[in-house]
């Protein structure tokens, strides 16, 4: 089941945006590179078991989230990618490709309750999740606002845009991107970041792009390899 929604949240993205002229070519093509492995995967290990009485149980937990399909990555893709200064200070941080674990206890502004990031990338648009700690100058707490602005208009209106603030960090005067306070810095912990980052999460919940710092170039480069006929 897992396989097949997978399936259909891969392609069913992509086909929306080619229908409506908004993909990039060979944005179709990409569906074959990064759901063919798991489909092979899937019928090789049915095969293997097939053919053995033994279970192996010295990790069935990770035996389980590879059932679930739930350590999937399109790491190899080519729709994928990043600009990061220092890999390793990433840690265990979700990589391009990888599927964008949840966090809670975040807050927003008017709401009496604490969000999940789920709350702000559910849907059918990408996310744009831009991050930012008390280091942040304001100069470039006030570009985020072009470039939120560049990046709807190089995905035709087909995203979403958030910035993510330490609870330490001053708040800037931003009409746009709207603010969500990771209050208990679990969005930092997860995502591996420090000074200002983003992350371009996919219509199906998979990790498009990250930048650790925020490189706006790159992030329009990535735009254009999936939105290519957008403007």
């Amino acid at each position: 089941m897992n396989t097949g929604i997978q399936d259909a949240w891969n392609l069913a993205w992509k086909l929306a945006l080619a229908v409506r002229g908004l993909a990039a070519p060979g944005l179709l093509d990409s569906y074959e590179t990064e759901r063919r492995p798991e489909g092979e995967e899937i019928v090789g290990r049915a095969v293997r078991m097939a053919g053995t009485e033994e279970v192996d149980r010295a990790d069935l937990e990770r035996q389980f989230l590879q059932e679930m399909s739930m350590l999937l990555s399109y790491a190899g893709s080519p729709l994928v990618g990043e600009t990061v200064a220092d890999p390793a200070a990433l840690g265990d941080a979700p990589r391009p490709g990888d599927i964008a674990p949840d966090v809670d206890g975040l807050r927003r502004r008017g709401v009496g309750h604490p969000l999940r990031l789920r709350d702000l990338t559910r849907g059918t648009r990408h996310t744009l999740l831009l991050y930012a700690d008390r280091t942040a100058g304001a100069e470039e707490l006030a570009a985020f606002t072009g470039l939120c602005a560049d990046a709807r208009r190089l995905a035709g209106g087909e995203l979403d845009a958030y910035l993510l603030l330490d609870p330490d960090a001053d708040e800037p005067r931003l009409l746009d991107p709207p603010v969500v306070r990771d209050a208990e810095r679990r969005f930092r912990a997860g995502y591996g970041l420090d000074g200002t980052g983003l992350y371009l999460i996919r219509p199906d919940g998979h990790v498009g792009f990250r930048g650790a710092p925020v490189d706006p170039d790159a992030l329009r480069k990535h735009l254009h390899l999936v939105f290519g006929s957008a403007r």
